[in-house]
């Protein structure tokens, strides 16, 4: 539902940064989420890839396998926008550029958006070196 509203704002001309969307994240999201995390991380050891690059808009950064794109950026100092960490603020909001990932798309975004490649940072597992953007 928010993915129609947010699509049908968009078409009336509404710019994007002025709707808050706010979504609530169950436990399960959260388990869900690890579950991915863990399956990703194996899958990178039996291959033994010990880490995934993270281009942004001014620099690349590591991530272990198993970590969310924001995780990583703030392990390396980066200075990514974020409030809740869990998915429900939409302030991390990224565009991958290029590279394999696993998220949870749903709530946040309107169709294009996800078409575009907007995801969360907080969301999102890298599954190989990704290439993203603050920017639209």
């Amino acid at each position: 539902m928010m993915q129609d509203v947010i699509g049908h704002l968009t078409s009336l001309g509404v710019p994007r940064d002025a709707v808050h969307t706010e979504a609530f994240v169950s436990g399960r999201s959260r388990e869900t989420r690890r579950e991915r995390a863990h399956a990703i991380a194996l899958a990178a050891g039996k291959a033994g890839v010990t880490r995934f690059d993270i281009r942004d808009d001014d620099t690349t950064f590591p991530c272990s396998p198993g970590q969310t794109v924001l995780d990583a950026a703030n392990a390396a100092g980066e200075p990514f926008p974020q409030s809740c960490g869990e998915g429900a603020c939409g302030t991390c909001r990224v565009r991958i550029v290029a590279g394999a990932y696993e998220t949870d798309p749903r709530g946040m975004f309107s169709t294009d958006e996800l078409a575009a490649g907007w995801r969360l940072a907080c969301q999102t597992l890298p599954a190989e070196d990704l290439t993203v953007t603050l920017r639209p």
